[in-house]
């Protein structure tokens, strides 16, 4: 099947005859509509086999009788908003009236767009980079993503001064942060060897990587991306296959057109190995400290990522919070203060220092603190808080460079 992108393009670039969207409801309206206007298409008009002809969907565009279409067929390229059980009904419904010229475009389809650009030539990642500016995409993902509006001008909580940070916060040095390689060689000289996971190797192709030299625990996972990350515990059970599939896919996405977090457009693609920390039983937490201008606010610690994932916070005196950031916290679920929490947190200090904001993670094993990694945009800055005003507080400690006030 086509990425939409290739059909798109096929519109733009060879169709010269008219267009028009087979169904005006929801997606057709909605999302492929804003799709096809971004990219230059213009609609004659709708068909729908429900919606009576003659009404206004948008901008003077109307709904027509399938009749209509089926006596023009050979005018029409036909854009048919369907997935599911209903795209065979409507393809056949197509053919039978000589219709040949068509597509389909479904609720995936639209969602996967940009994740598909990354496999794109470069001649279409400019074209709709151009026309689908960066604010523009992250106030229609804001809304999608949160359900609320998004207010660049005048943002308070958390997650829309992320989005604000995302267009407007340009600190070259988050590109070395946020690429897992040449971070660790800067947080190096910042704190020292003792605190970061020896790398076994790191390559800029999957089958480069002889596996039969790295040792039977490691840690592997890319440099220019979040979750492209696969722990091996058993050479002698690692799914050597499974792992060459998402790393070749991975490699081929730039992770900037996710969610439009700047630092990751400009990192080189890479895959490293580390060595295994603990003994593969028992889980290693991972805190997360919250940090703002280089002042620690807020630790996350997850647990149970592989069952019933949960997140409980606390406060940089080892506080519980009452509260959630997407997972729901366990109060019953104790954890107990680290010995070396003041240790982390003056790593956390410093590593932020100089930053807006930013996420230092730690791991803790027997004693040692470990460097993680180091994220500027938490959840893309689109995680819900529970309660809000959790959103709100942590929002506060966010001191942007603008008086909201005049804008």
């Amino acid at each position: 099947m086509k990425k939409i992108y290739e059909m798109l393009d096929y519109i733009v670039s060879e169709w010269n005859g008219k267009v028009c969207v087979f169904g005006a409801g929801e997606l057709g309206s909605g999302k492929v509509y804003d799709l096809m206007k971004l990219s230059g298409i213009k609609i004659d008009c709708y068909i729908d086999n429900y919606v009576k002809a003659g009404t206004l969907v948008r901008d003077a565009i109307y709904v027509k009788a399938p009749e209509y279409l089926y006596e023009h067929s050979d005018e029409f390229y036909v854009v048919a908003c369907f997935g599911g059980k209903y795209k065979d009904e409507i393809k056949d419904q197509l053919v039978k009236h000589g219709v040949s010229q068509y597509c389909f475009i479904d609720w995936k389809g639209v969602k996967c767009f940009f994740d598909d650009l990354d496999e794109a030539p470069i001649y279409i990642k400019q074209r709709y980079s151009e026309i689908y500016d960066d604010e523009l995409f992250l106030m229609k993902q804001y809304k999608e993503m949160t359900g609320l509006e998004l207010d660049l001008y005048h943002p308070r909580c958390f997650n829309e001064k992320l989005q604000w940070i995302k267009l407007n916060y340009r600190v070259p040095q988050m590109i070395a942060y946020a690429d897992k390689y040449t971070a660790k060689e800067l947080v190096r000289k910042r704190i020292g060897e003792v605190y970061i996971i020896p790398t076994i190797g790191i390559w800029d192709r999957f089958e480069e990587i002889d596996f039969e030299s790295l040792p039977d625990r490691f840690v592997i996972k890319c440099t220019h991306d979040s979750g492209g990350v696969v722990i091996c515990k058993d050479k002698e059970t690692f799914n050597l296959e499974k792992a060459r599939e998402l790393f070749e896919k991975n490699l081929n996405r730039n992770y900037y057109w996710h969610a439009r977090e700047w630092p990751y457009k400009f990192i080189r693609p890479r895959i490293i190995a580390e060595e295994f920390i603990g003994d593969g039983i028992e889980e290693i937490n991972d805190y997360k400290i919250f940090c703002f201008n280089g002042v620690p606010k807020l630790i996350q610690v997850d647990f149970d990522r592989s069952g019933n994932h949960r997140r409980n916070l606390y406060t940089t005196d080892w506080q519980y919070i009452e509260g959630s950031i997407l997972y729901p916290t366990d109060k019953d679920h104790v954890i107990e203060r680290p010995a070396e929490l003041e240790e982390m947190l003056h790593i956390a200090s410093i590593l932020s220092e100089g930053f807006l904001h930013v996420r230092v993670d730690l791991y803790n094993y027997a004693g040692r603190v470990y460097f993680g990694e180091m994220t500027f945009t938490h959840g893309a800055g689109y995680e819900k808080f529970t309660p809000p005003e959790l959103g709100i507080r942590l929002g506060d400690y966010i001191e942007l460079p603008i008086d909201d006030r005049d804008a």
